[in-house]
Formats: structure tokens, sequence, C-alpha cells
């Protein structure tokens, strides 16, 4: 039986996972403001994925029999000066994702709560994933700010991003 302690920090994960969907599509109209639809892409495609997170955890707070409270979402910042500054906001929210998703995965291995911490074990590896992306790109952003050209080079290849349904997710 999962405690109510380890209950609520699933259920406050659950949202956590849609207030990251709405700051991701925040960040994709600030870039487009800053006319950069490329990068305006990759971060529609982070707010879809932070979505089917976001799911996942609904579904299995269900399949477990635990109600899945469904709070609001606060407004998410979407106003930046540049996307290298949206960027280093995208690497410390996912730094915060894996902090939360560490937090429940510590009380859920205390507790012998298995398969809590089998559902978090996709998480964690995803969340390895996002940081060394969004590491490797604020890199790129880094060595390019100040040449347009490699700029709307990094903007093209933002675009070619896609979302691609993971099937880890859809279980």
């Amino acid at each position: 039986m999962i405690s109510k302690k380890l209950s609520e920090l699933l259920n406050s994960q659950l949202n956590f996972e849609f207030y990251s969907a709405f700051v991701y599509l925040g960040m994709a109209s600030a870039a487009e403001e800053l006319d950069y639809p490329g990068f305006s892409n990759w971060l529609q495609v982070q707010f879809r994925e932070e979505q089917q997170h976001a799911l996942k955890f609904f579904k299995f707070l269900n399949d477990k029999e635990i109600h899945a409270i469904i709070d609001s979402i606060p407004k998410p910042k979407s106003q930046y000066l540049s996307i290298e500054e949206i960027f280093v906001e995208v690497l410390s929210h996912e730094e915060e994702v894996t902090r939360r998703i560490y937090q429940i995965a510590d009380l859920a291995q205390k507790e012998k709560e298995h398969s809590v911490s089998t559902l978090l074990q996709i998480y964690i590896n995803e969340q390895v994933e996002e940081e060394v992306t969004v590491r490797t790109l604020l890199k790129k952003l880094h060595r390019a700010k100040d040449d347009v050209r490699a700029m709307l080079i990094l903007d093209q290849e933002a675009s070619l991003r896609v979302f691609t349904e993971n099937p880890l997710f859809n279980k």
C-alpha cells in the first residue's frame, strides 16, 4: 500500500509535470517573439513530452486506486531577452524536475514501494537524457551567441525536432 506521503508526492509531481508543459509553451511563445521559430518548435515538442509525462503519473495513480488530484497551474514566465536565457532556464527547470523525482524515489526506496521505484526509473533515465541534451545545446548557444549565421543554423536544427510518443510513457 502506497503511503499518504508518497501519494502526495506523486500527485504533486503529476501537477508539476503539467506545470512544466506550460513553462515550455510559454518559452515557445517567447522564442517566436524573438524570431526563432525553430527553437519555438523545440520547446513545443518539450511541451508535448511533459504532457505525456504527466499523463503517465495520472494513469499510475489511477491504476493504484489513488485519487489523482489536479491542482491549478501557476502562470509560467513568458518574457525572455534571448534564446540563451530561455535555455539557461530550461536547464534549471530540468534540474528541478530531477531533484523532485529523486525525492520521490528516495521515499519509495525507503518504504520499499517497488511499483513506484519501477515507475520512477523511467523518469530518472529520461532526466539524464534531458539534462545532457540541454547542456549540449546551451554550449552551442553560448559559442554562437554573437554569430547570427550560427544562431540561424542552430534554429534550423531545432526546427527538425519532432515529437515521438515514448512507449514507456504509454503503458
